[in-house]
């Protein structure tokens, strides 16, 4: 994968926002799996989470949602941060209607939230992260992490060099 975008800024938040609850902001679909998976769990004080740094990426080979999320318990957001960054930066979701995934964990179980812009308005669909389909690259698509899911060593180069392994390729640094 590439790097399209680092350093994206998301607020330290109270974690009490699910995407179930936000149909206001998915216009053009919000997929009734976000209910009936179980992952309408609002958080408590102890989801609360810290100003995290996010990166985007842009797949450039075929993958499965394993082979993205190498690392889940590290690359997984809160669906309130979800929820921040497509509100606030929804210049960043794939321009040409193709989704950007988001990796969550509710209770003890990894999703992962398909989002995508349409001209009927933004969409949301949900699926579990061991499904294995294989995403096809020329599409492009892509998935938002931590920034500090990518940066497990102190090299920034050791961790370009997990990155361009994982299948994704560097394009631009900010």
């Amino acid at each position: 994968m590439k790097i399209l975008h680092q350093n994206i800024k998301i607020p330290a938040l109270k974690g009490t926002r699910t995407i179930a609850q936000a149909p206001e902001l998915f216009t053009g679909w919000l997929d009734s799996d976000f209910k009936n998976c179980g992952t309408d769990i609002k958080g408590s004080k102890t989801k609360e989470t810290k100003e995290t740094k996010l990166v985007e990426l842009e797949m450039d080979k075929d993958a499965t949602f394993a082979d993205i999320f190498t690392d889940p318990e590290a690359m997984a957001l809160s669906q309130e941060q979800i929820l921040y960054f497509v509100e606030n930066h929804k210049d960043k979701l794939h321009p040409d209607g193709w989704y950007t995934f988001f990796l969550f964990k509710v209770s003890n179980d990894f999703f992962v939230a398909h989002v995508s812009r349409s001209g009927r308005g933004l969409r949301a669909f949900v699926v579990r992260l061991s499904r294995g389909s294989v995403w096809n690259a020329d599409d492009r698509r892509r998935v938002v992490v931590p920034q500090h899911s990518l940066e497990s060593s102190d090299s920034l180069s050791l961790a370009i060099e997990t990155v361009k392994k994982a299948g994704y390729k560097i394009i631009k640094e900010i």
